[in-house]
């Protein structure tokens, strides 16, 4: 059985910091997934934060944490929170992409070096 396809807005910045009830919702969305799909071994998210020309597949084992927003509070930028990449997926979803005429190279050194929104950061 598939996991359906969902588009969630992550709000802003600061839900990191004081989710309420967004934050409740979204912790429950993930129980509710992990129960009604007990075999899902991951989740495909889709971000129009990194622009390019023509898709592109994050690839790494451990996805880099990009800090794209600024004038927040400095909590914010010093949050980590693990993201386990998956190669294998990430191949699956090139071949595909490349198959239907919209793939490129995985993408596999993305970095923000010298591109950083906040002054003096890069």
């Amino acid at each position: 059985m598939r996991a359906p396809a969902l588009f969630i807005s992550h709000g802003a910045p600061t839900l990191a910091l004081a989710p309420g009830p967004s934050g409740r919702a979204m912790a429950q969305l993930g129980t509710d997934l992990r129960q009604h799909y007990p075999g899902l071994k991951g989740v495909i998210v889709m971000s129009p934060h990194w622009m390019t020309t023509r898709w592109s597949v994050q690839s790494h084992l451990s996805a880099p944490i990009l800090h794209d927003f600024g004038g927040f509070p400095e909590a914010l930028y010093t949050l980590e929170y693990p993201a386990p990449g998956s190669p294998e997926a990430a191949d699956r979803i090139h071949s595909l992409l490349f198959r239907s005429g919209h793939g490129r190279a995985p993408d596999v050194a993305r970095s923000m070096t010298g591109t950083s929104p906040r002054p003096g950061i890069s």
